[in-house]
């Protein structure tokens, strides 16, 4: 065997198990894709039922929404009666809602 012929037949061997480290790479590569498509369901599932568990257990934060001056606050402070107005104009446009709602219903 000349050294040509051995160098071949190494160059030859080089190149086979070189397509076999790709074909496995790309195997593993694809059963990688596969398992994480086929767990994602239960990734999601996880994730949200630990979000919803964490905030649903967790004490509520306060946050500022409406931040009026004191000087509106004692104009609407001076109203008699004020709260009481105030519960009854709330209850009066959630009646005329639920009326507006039946009626479209009603309609279908």
């Amino acid at each position: 065997m000349t050294l040509g012929e051995f160098f071949g037949l190494f160059n030859e061997l080089w190149h086979g198990l070189h397509d076999l480290w790709v074909l496995g790479g790309w195997f593993y590569d694809n059963l990688r894709i596969i398992f994480t498509e086929l767990l994602l369901p239960v990734r999601f599932v996880y994730v949200f039922l630990k979000s919803f568990l964490d905030n649903a257990f967790s004490s509520p934060t306060t946050t500022t929404i409406w931040v009026f001056p004191v000087s509106v606050k004692e104009v609407f402070g001076a109203i008699p009666y004020w709260n009481v107005f105030s519960i009854v104009v709330g209850l009066a446009f959630t009646i005329f809602g639920a009326v507006a709602i039946l009626k479209a219903l009603r309609h279908l």
